[in-house]
């Protein structure tokens, strides 16, 4: 009888043992479940804040190509016809350190900036935060890059102040993405593909995106060279190159 109760005494705590067993490893595949759907979401946020990045440059549509293409098209006649001078004051009229004009040109009245020059400090407008800078996104972090610059804002606050906003129709992400547009250079020269390009337009396009989550962002640039043509008058927005900064 008493071995009896012994075996019983033994299963009993084997049944026990194997159920605080099987109970530790189903919290711990719970919580491995969890990181990974953590990480997962975390990445889907990324590459959501990076694609909206992307399309606030090169949608043809509203992004900024369609922007560049537009400025040519209202301040820049077919090249030959134009002085390098005259192309320097339509670039100095618009393009300007705080990014916003009064030219009284549609849709142009901020996101143009002026580039490096001693007058910024040879840095680029995104580096640098205005001193008023409302977060766009409650939980995105806000940090100076350069100190003493704070005659812009981190492209852009929540005001969207001093850029362009690409409207991308998603309510879910925390803030809609915000790009600005810089003149580099108004008689840039290039050799693509064996054809010499002569007298056309650099353009720099920085823009900034958030995901659903604020502290997601991402950040894209794209060099653009523009121009018309002399024999139809199509202005022509080339690609340069374009890189992820964030």
């Amino acid at each position: 009888m008493n071995t009896v109760n012994k075996n019983h005494g033994i299963a009993l705590i084997t049944v026990l043992s194997l159920l605080v067993f099987v109970a530790v490893l189903l919290y711990g595949l719970a919580g491995l479940t969890s990181v990974v759907q953590s990480d997962i979401a975390k990445k889907n946020d990324i590459i959501l804040a990076r694609t909206y990045a992307n399309a606030a440059i090169f949608d043809a549509e509203s992004g900024a190509v369609a922007r560049i293409r537009t400025f040519e098209s209202s301040q820049f006649p077919i090249p030959t016809n134009m002085t390098n001078e005259s192309r320097i004051s339509v670039r100095n009229r618009y393009f300007t350190n705080n990014c916003i004009n009064n030219q009284g040109m549609a849709g142009f009245t901020k996101g143009l900036c002026s580039a490096e020059s001693a007058d910024n400090g040879y840095s680029m407008p995104l580096l640098r935060l205005g001193t008023d800078v409302v977060r766009a996104c409650t939980s995105g972090s806000i940090g100076t890059v350069i100190s003493g610059q704070n005659a812009l804002p981190l492209i852009d606050d929540r005001t969207s102040r001093f850029s362009f906003t690409y409207e991308t129709g998603d309510a879910t992400i925390c803030h809609q993405p915000n790009y600005i547009i810089e003149l580099i250079n108004t008689n840039f020269n290039i050799v693509v593909n064996g054809i010499s390009v002569s007298g056309a337009r650099l353009y720099r396009v920085t823009a900034k995106a958030f995901g659903r989550n604020g502290n997601t962002q991402a950040i894209a640039q794209a060099y653009f060279y523009a121009g018309r043509n002399n024999n139809t008058g199509v202005v022509a927005v080339s690609l340069l190159n374009s890189q992820l900064l964030k």
